[in-house]
């Protein structure tokens, strides 16, 4: 008999345990992050008083997210995550949810469509390694520092590009990563932005937005991004939708390297409303 309950704080090991063996990349911020976004919306499975899997949701009113879904190895093809999911998508359908999207490794991908999820498109991940410069970083004008007080007007540029208001990520990213954000503006119009979660000798690019085919934008803030971090080995990663070819043509222009993919998925009424243009680098597959 599997149960199906809220994750609590004390639960954010046993997630991290899990997400290191799958070599997701998560640290334990992201985590709690994670669970900060939607602390009711975020579920563990137990078989006999042991944790077996979990699952996490975002709700971002007619837009609902889901990820961070894993069940232990020896308890998969049980159905446990079958339940996992069943219950985060009840969750987010009760707070409104008319679309729900996901990334799913490509194994993953049957789950998601028996449960009525249909593929949109390729979510691709891109690696750089990257070595200190012996240059002072060239900033334009139109690139610079992402201030807290600009985060209103910032959220709302967002929200037209991404297809939804998402501003307790923006803040809370903004709070952990204050000196890696940036802005581009041109007479006081936001063009841009991009967000450098910078952890030891890792880079993890997103989100990273830019109106549509304003190409040589979306370049100079992640060459910022990039330059400003000026220490040796840097491993340098970002998530790229196939959608955006512009995107894709940048990073590999710059000498990225296309690292196993994911599949984006939706279920309900339709896609969500945002440019899929604009988005030159997500978040992380878990939240969008």
């Amino acid at each position: 008999m599997v149960k199906i309950r809220q994750l609590r704080r004390q639960d954010v090991d046993y997630v991290l345990q899990n997400t290191k063996r799958e070599q997701w990349g998560h640290t334990k911020r992201d985590i709690e992050r994670c669970l900060q976004y939607e602390p009711n919306g975020c579920f563990i499975a137990e078989h006999e008083n042991q944790k077996v899997g979990h699952v996490f949701t975002v709700n971002y009113d007619k837009l609902g997210w889901i990820g961070l879904l894993i069940v232990n190895p020896e308890h998969r093809g049980k159905g446990i995550g079958t339940q996992l999911m069943k219950k985060a998508i009840q969750y987010l359908e009760k707070k409104g949810t008319k679309t729900i999207g996901l990334d799913a490794e490509q194994k993953a991908a049957p789950l998601y469509e028996r449960l009525g999820f249909k593929k949109a498109y390729d979510s691709l991940r891109f690696t750089k390694q990257t070595q200190k410069h012996t240059w002072i970083p060239t900033q334009t004008k139109n690139i610079l520092p992402l201030k807290r007080n600009d985060l209103k007007t910032l959220t709302k540029f967002d929200a037209k590009i991404f297809g939804a208001n998402r501003t307790r990520i923006l803040q809370s990213l903004h709070d952990d990563y204050a000196e890696y954000c940036w802005i581009a503006k041109r007479n006081q119009k936001t063009l841009g932005y991009i967000i450098n979660r910078k952890d030891d000798n890792v880079c993890r690019i997103g989100p990273w937005v830019c109106r549509p085919k304003h190409i040589e934008t979306a370049k100079a803030l992640l060459e910022t991004c990039i330059e400003t971090v000026n220490e040796n080995s840097i491993e340098v990663h970002v998530g790229v939708l196939a959608a955006n070819l512009d995107a894709v043509a940048l990073v590999e222009s710059m000498g990225f390297v296309q690292r196993p993919r994911s599949i984006r998925m939706f279920k309900g009424e339709t896609a969500p409303k945002g440019d899929t243009l604009g988005v030159y680098g997500i978040v992380a597959p878990e939240t969008g």
